[in-house]
């Protein structure tokens, strides 16, 4: 995605339509192999000013999905992405340390021997 996040013509009408179909897919999808390599690219899609909220909106959705495998990488991608590119996911690096926090200390998998 990266040469693209500098086109602002071609990488935003591309993460759109990215976005677009991507949610179309995972719509009501219960494949959770699908799901989960959805993940990277709604995380990816993070990175687009046109995109942002939407492709954040769904990885929250992700996270209270009845799958813990998908819940348990939402959370590794996120925070991830957090470290990696901080101000393009989330501008204020207060709220960035808050999400960093509350991503790193829930149980995500199911249970809490995972930690």
């Amino acid at each position: 995605f990266e040469p693209l996040q500098n086109d602002a013509k071609f990488g935003t009408e591309f993460a759109k339509k990215m976005y677009s179909q991507l949610k179309k897919e995972c719509y009501k999808s219960t494949d959770i192999l699908k799901l989960l390599t959805s993940i990277k690219v709604f995380t990816g899609l993070i990175l687009f000013p046109a995109t942002r909220e939407s492709a954040l909106q769904r990885l929250m959705i992700f996270m209270g999905y009845q799958y813990p495998a998908l819940r348990k990488q939402t959370c590794l991608e996120l925070t991830s992405a957090i470290a990696a590119y901080g101000e393009k996911v989330i501008e204020d690096e207060e709220k960035q340390n808050i999400a960093f926090d509350y991503l790193s200390t829930n149980v995500w998998s199911g249970n809490d021997l995972d930690r």
